[in-house]
């Protein structure tokens, strides 16, 4: 890509890229003519950086923006769900705990 933007073609690759922004961004960049190349700090001004994307966000936040709420507190779904994920208290284990290994047959040994 370096002699290629050195010799001034423009790379093949750009035309990849679906983000209209993106392209923008990295042919101020390699722009070879000093005339049409931008300064480091109108570069840093570009919409490429200071926008707000999916990307900018942590991967929590996008996890937790596609999570289904919880049924209201008391509702039909809410006793259902509590029956349905309910574990005996035997199975919980303190944090840090080591997980018991099986026995022969399969079934977990006891705490």
């Amino acid at each position: 890509i370096f002699k290629k933007v050195t010799a001034g073609v423009r790379p093949a690759v750009l035309e990849r890229i679906a983000d209209k922004e993106t392209t923008e961004f990295i042919e101020m960049c390699i722009a070879t003519d000093p005339a049409d190349r931008k300064e480091s700090a109108d570069l840093l001004r570009a919409p490429f950086l200071t926008s707000d994307s999916e990307l900018d966000k942590s991967p929590v936040e996008v996890r937790d923006a596609q999570l289904t709420p919880l049924p209201e507190e008391g509702s039909a779904a809410s006793t259902a769900l509590s029956v349905v994920t309910h574990q005996p208290s035997h199975a919980r284990l303190p944090l840090g705990a080591a997980v018991p290994a099986d026995d022969a047959n399969g079934e977990m040994a006891a705490l």
